[in-house]
């Protein structure tokens, strides 16, 4: 029940990231900012999904790596591009530092699902092998 409520909380806020990233394009650009993060941000839903159905078909440790991978490429990312930002030293960027700020964020709580999960689940299976 928690990775469907976290695939809905992802799901929605990398609409919203995108869509003030989308609406920002043309800051960015004059910035040199590239516009790769409003894509990657749609891997953040990707991460529960991989991590609920990956521990089907392959290892916990893949599954678990695999989730990782949708959240580690935003946050290097968004980390260079808020230090982008910063330099320019205006108040035309304020709404694209939120945005990048929020992505770093969410990819933060991705990672921290994504360990606290792995975590509970190799303890479940460690403390209750045969159930």
């Amino acid at each position: 029940m928690l990775e469907i409520a976290l695939l809905l909380f992802f799901g929605g806020m990398a609409i919203c990231i995108s869509k003030v990233l989308r609406s920002e394009a043309i800051t960015l650009e004059i910035y040199g900012v590239s516009h790769s993060l409003y894509l990657l941000v749609f891997l953040f839903p990707l991460g529960p999904t991989i991590l609920l159905y990956g521990s089907f078909y392959a290892p916990l440790v893949f599954s678990a790596f695999g989730a990782l991978l949708c959240y580690v490429p935003v946050l290097i990312i968004a980390k260079h591009q808020a230090r982008k930002l910063q330099t320019a030293g205006t108040d035309r960027v304020a709404k694209a530092e939120k945005a990048i700020a929020a992505a770093f964020e969410i990819a933060l709580v991705g990672i921290i699902f994504v360990v606290v999960a792995t975590a509970i689940t190799w303890g479940a299976t460690v403390i209750a092998p045969g159930a």
